[in-house]
């Protein structure tokens, strides 16, 4: 019988990361992982962020902890949709999460996610709990329809549900978007279906032999 996997998975906005550690109790805010992560999210050409950098900082901002396997996820290679007629929305609207699926930069990013994936359950069989941290610039676009897409998968790959709820840290950043009686954010909706019907497609088979027991 397949062993369960405790997972969790989280949305950050890489240029929130200062504010996300104020909220936390002891914490002024005044982290260097932290500053160090918003100044490489706020330049004007897209800075790589070190993993390993990502991770410490949200250690030492408290959103995961030390003893969790966290595996990060870089989702600004796709487009922002910050300027475009979708902007009122969260990620989880069906026209972002078909724009990721549909980028030509997506089989690379499911590549990472796969690798990601293997060395997860791997480490889940020691007993930690695994953390799959997905961030924009923002955590209100494509890190949000990037942890749908990866839920999906997981889930289509274990056998196993997907966690019930992401925990996106930066919920409140989105007080001017849309809202939860949004009628394409909120609800299951065709065209997403079909996006995550892509995604299930280009995700391939191969990831079978590595979901473990």
């Amino acid at each position: 019988m397949r062993r369960a996997v405790c997972v969790r998975i989280v949305t950050v906005g890489a240029k929130h990361m200062v504010w996300l550690a104020t909220q936390q109790p002891g914490l002024s805010g005044d982290v260097p992982s932290c500053r160090e992560v918003v100044s490489l999210a706020q330049r004007q050409q897209r800075m790589p962020i070190p993993s390993s950098l990502m991770r410490r900082a949200c250690i030492e901002a408290g959103i995961v902890k030390r003893r969790e396997f966290v595996w990060v996820l870089d989702c600004r290679a796709f487009n922002d949709p910050e300027a475009r007629r979708e902007r009122g929305h969260v990620g989880l609207h069906p026209r972002i999460v078909e724009k990721v699926v549909t980028h030509r930069k997506f089989s690379r990013w499911l590549v990472n996610l796969k690798v990601g994936w293997a060395r997860a359950m791997n480490d889940a069989a020691k007993g930690s709990t695994v953390v799959l941290l997905c961030y924009c610039k923002s955590g209100r676009h494509r890190s949000v329809a990037c942890a749908l897409i990866a839920g999906h998968l997981f889930e289509v790959t274990t056998g196993m549900p997907a966690p019930e709820t992401v925990d996106h840290v930066c919920r409140h950043h989105w007080a001017r978007l849309c809202g939860p009686q949004c009628r394409w954010c909120t609800v299951g909706h065709e065209e997403r279906d079909m996006a995550l019907k892509q995604a299930r497609e280009q995700w391939g088979v191969e990831m079978g032999g590595l979901a473990g027991a």
